[in-house]
């Protein structure tokens, strides 16, 4: 429930203008009559029957209740440069996030059983000088 509580959050926004803090999901439920009362006392209105409500959950609308960017320009809204920003640091977040990932699939040597060559990936400075000191004091046999 908590993507469709984020897309009333938007709803909201563009229907009103105005951020919503958080959305309630609640549950309106009413006791229908089994068939042997109907049948003893007749028919019935299932709108006049009373109603119970239950909160189900509640969520906070995912930053502040602001759309993001590209909703922004999609309705033609004003961007700020507090929105460019923000974009900007989550694309940057991003990037860190699956930077990780992307270097373990560029070192894989095999792909569905074929072997392919090594592509280079660059080696963190501290590493490399290490390398780099460790071949200097190796002599030719190796030792």
């Amino acid at each position: 429930l908590k993507h469709w509580a984020a897309f009333h959050c938007r709803e909201w926004y563009l229907q009103t203008g105005r951020k919503a803090y958080k959305i309630d999901v609640k549950r309106l439920s009413t006791r229908i009559p089994t068939p042997e009362q109907v049948t003893s006392r007749g028919w019935y209105k299932p709108r006049n029957l009373k109603p119970r409500v239950n909160d189900v959950q509640s969520h906070r609308c995912p930053d502040g209740g602001e759309l993001p960017l590209f909703m922004k320009e999609r309705y033609g809204l004003p961007i700020t440069d507090e929105d460019r920003e923000r974009a900007a640091r989550e694309d940057d977040r991003e990037l860190r996030r699956y930077k990780s990932r992307r270097e373990t699939w560029e070192r894989r040597r095999t792909w569905f059983g074929k072997q392919r060559e090594r592509t280079p990936v660059a080696t963190p400075p501290s590493r490399a000088a290490a390398a780099v000191v460790q071949s200097d004091t190796a002599d030719e046999d190796g030792e």
